[in-house]
């Protein structure tokens, strides 16, 4: 009797497994099929095949399991795409629910939910909010990680955002200090950190008229980012740009105007000769020729950039 019903529980399982597995790949599709639409930019597609992951996530693994969460963190990034920010909210909420139930309360997935829901206070306006969530983040972090993990340096770059933002112009540095000693210890397998953090701090030099400081800065981020590309890319046009009106504001307009012509051959080959952030910087280009004593060549490249805005 005990053999026969064991035999045919095996039995009941093995008939009942290829529709598990049909189950778990239809959401496996519908989850993939969303992030490809996301990338695509069609983001209203996208949204509405994630809302179908989450149903078929929550009907295949439960309302607590891993692939809700996934479902629901690719969700509120769309939501939030679309400044649908209360939703946002909901769906990163479950998420960190679901992380902390299934992980503990002391899991980098938890402390990644964290983070992001202090980037979506941010976005709302809502700093206090922020800046709890993100010490909340940073602690769990650190408590995983280690203070000189790339992620803690991410983290301490988004207080100095929300502390500008609240005016705390003297707590700025110092964070990006520590945010840039981080990521420069890790600069082997986070180049792109260690650029960023640089020109965090560069822009916080900017708002404060610091310019002369500023400056070996944006270098620095300069070489850091066409080392980690290997090419031109739209990190190395942004950094000659920015490097391009550090000079300028120095009255240097010899170099200035190298580093312009630079800056704006970069953005052509990354995102080609008619797109608005070529008109921006053949804008500032513009006005150095004027500064320069040579307003015909400015007209020139002023007409070009109002033609690009002005579209075909």
């Amino acid at each position: 009797m005990f053999r026969f019903a064991l035999l045919l529980v095996l039995t009941l399982l093995a008939a009942a497994s290829p529709i598990v597995h049909a189950q778990g790949s239809r959401w496996q599709q519908a989850y993939e099929r969303g992030q490809a639409l996301a990338a695509e930019m069609r983001t209203r597609d996208a949204v509405r095949v994630t809302e179908k992951a989450v149903r078929l996530a929550e009907k295949h693994f439960g309302h607590i399991h891993p692939n809700v969460a996934r479902s629901l963190d690719a969700l509120a990034t769309l939501y939030q795409t679309q400044g649908r920010y209360d939703e946002a909210e909901h769906a990163l909420r479950r998420n960190l629910v679901i992380w902390t139930a299934q992980r503990g309360a002391g899991d980098p997935a938890v402390a990644a939910s964290t983070h992001r829901l202090a980037m979506l206070a941010h976005a709302q306006g809502r700093e206090a909010d922020a800046e709890r969530l993100l010490k909340q983040a940073l602690t769990l972090y650190q408590i995983e990680w280690g203070d000189y993990h790339p992620t803690v340096g991410t983290c301490l770059l988004d207080l100095a955002t929300v502390y500008q933002a609240q005016g705390r112009r003297a707590e700025i540095e110092p964070l990006l200090r520590r945010a840039i000693d981080i990521c420069e210890r890790k600069r082997i397998t986070d180049p792109l950190g260690a650029a960023k953090a640089l020109n965090a701090l560069l822009a916080h030099y900017v708002t404060e008229g610091r310019y002369e400081e500023a400056l070996p800065l944006c270098e620095r981020a300069l070489a850091m980012n066409e080392r980690a590309a290997g090419r031109i890319d739209a990190n190395v046009a942004t950094d000659l740009s920015n490097f391009a009106v550090l000079v300028h504001m120095q009255g240097d307009y010899r170099n200035a105007d190298v580093l312009y012509r630079n800056a704006i051959a970069a953005w052509e080959s990354v995102l080609g000769p008619d797109h608005p952030e070529v008109a921006r910087t053949l804008e500032d280009y513009a006005v150095l020729l004027r500064d320069a004593g040579k307003p015909a060549e400015a007209d020139q490249v002023s007409a070009r950039a109002k033609r690009i805005l002005s579209g075909p």
